[in-house]
């Protein structure tokens, strides 16, 4: 499981999940499971998230935003900041706005998507009002390997983020701790280990991003991202 704030004596908290689909061109590949093409089956998860977001009763004070990325564009922002109680996106029947391939199409470049993800969350968490507390997660979502590998992997953005975590429990005992940030990530691979390279190079990155071992999420089926998302920030 994600690593938790202790909520005791650290004000009000809110919670910001930041949700990195892969938009690369192996999203065309069918699901195994379903028959369904990855990327559809994508999209139709993040609308069962969001609306499992919004009927949780367990979850509040709670942000979502949706960040599509290939290697021509990773700064596609479906949505941001919505408010998951609203009933702006809730239950509605056009999937197609989620797709992660509209748009995109090209290569995996996990470590400039992680790096916009980041960027994102600690703009985020250090405008925190107050004593408001702020607990950012970035689940970032790949069904292979980081591509070109000339990019970064994303290791230098984990260790900016361990850092940015320390300079804020830094602050705790002069009153300005603001929140922190953590990182998990889901393999939405179909084969198991050992099976195929691309899956493998892609399964030993996401296994090393989190900071805490434990963030990381393997499955076949689109439909358990979101209750994998669900269950790690409530």
């Amino acid at each position: 499981m994600i690593d938790e704030m202790q909520h005791e004596g650290e004000g009000i908290n809110f919670s910001h999940a930041f949700l990195l689909l892969d938009g690369s061109g192996s999203m065309t590949e069918s699901e195994l499971r379903s028959g369904k093409p990855k990327h559809k089956a994508v999209a139709d998860m993040v609308q069962n998230l969001i609306n499992e977001l919004h009927d949780g009763l367990s979850i509040i004070n709670t942000q979502l935003t949706i960040i599509c990325y290939d290697s021509n564009k990773v700064d596609d922002i479906r949505l941001q900041g919505h408010d998951v109680k609203s009933d702006a996106y809730y239950n509605q029947n056009n999937q197609d706005v989620w797709d992660p391939l509209r748009g995109h199409n090209g290569a995996t470049p996990i470590g400039r998507a992680l790096a916009f993800g980041r960027e994102l969350a600690e703009q985020w968490v250090t405008t925190a009002p107050g004593m408001e507390v702020r607990r950012a997660v970035i689940y970032l979502i790949s069904d292979g390997m980081n591509y070109p590998d000339t990019e970064s992997n994303g290791m230098d953005e984990k260790k900016k983020i361990k850092k940015f975590n320390d300079e804020q429990a830094a602050l705790k005992e002069q009153g300005g701790f603001k929140g922190k940030i953590s990182i998990a990530t889901v393999g939405y691979f179909q084969y198991p280990a050992g099976t195929k390279s691309e899956e493998d190079k892609g399964r030993e990155l996401l296994k090393s991003l989190p900071i805490n071992e434990k963030a990381y999420f393997e499955t076949d089926d689109a439909e358990k991202i979101a209750a994998y998302i669900v269950r790690t920030l409530s």
